[in-house]
């Protein structure tokens, strides 16, 4: 059975519109594999780490694919070696972070 139906991706933007303050410090643009498996308190957590938009991006994908692996009770290797595709697709979807500091 498939995992997941048609359409996998809406044409419609979810737009949100939001005052910075002097408190703000980093957009965090992230597709929703990253979402699934951490909180928005867990982003800002590793991302408060970092002063690279590079390297606090990786982060956000290391830890996103840490906790799938663990979910899965794979190891991370054994997540990371699975070919694309549908039995991949099972374990985590896309993963994908882009950190913007201000």
């Amino acid at each position: 059975s498939e995992p997941y139906t048609p359409p996998y991706v809406n044409h419609l933007p979810d737009v949100i519109t939001l005052q910075l303050d002097k408190s703000d410090r980093f957009l965090v643009l992230a597709t929703d594999g990253v979402w699934d498996f951490l909180s928005d308190q867990e982003v800002i957590d590793i991302v408060s780490g970092y002063n690279d938009p590079i390297k606090a991006s990786e982060a956000i994908v290391e830890s996103t694919l840490q906790r799938a692996a663990l979910e899965s009770k794979f190891t991370i290797d054994q997540l990371k070696s699975l070919p694309p595709g549908r039995k991949r697709r099972t374990k985590h979807d896309d993963t994908t972070a882009v950190v913007i500091y201000f």
